[in-house]
């Protein structure tokens, strides 16, 4: 898993920008080698802290397991902090598109939940 295109998707969807962007290329090639970002005021606390622990040298970036146990992540229900449980998420899909797939796909409703 790529953790550094995961901060740098977050940081994106928070801030509606990228974290290193800058109009001149060699402005924004040395923003990423030296990993000059800087945090919206708007983020929290918790944004901040993982943020500042994936934009760093790889070997010292955090793991994927890292980022399931962040604040920012632990505020969220999971059954272990090292995995998401797929099999309780639930998608309710209404009974005639269920009904279409079943019939274009001959798919069995049992394995479709």
């Amino acid at each position: 898993m790529d953790v550094w295109s995961l901060g740098v998707t977050l940081y994106t969807m928070l801030a509606a920008e990228l974290p290193f962007e800058d109009k001149d290329n060699n402005v924004k090639l040395g923003k990423i080698m030296n990993f000059e970002w800087a945090p919206k005021p708007y983020f929290s606390p918790s944004v901040c802290k993982l943020l500042s622990t994936i934009f760093v040298q790889a070997n010292r970036r955090v793991t994927l397991n890292g980022m399931l146990k962040s604040d920012l992540l632990m505020q969220y229900y999971f059954d272990s902090p090292s995995s998401i449980d797929c099999e309780r998420e639930t998608i309710l899909i209404e009974n005639s598109l269920l009904a279409l797939a079943e019939r274009e796909c001959q798919v069995d409703r049992k394995k479709v939940i």
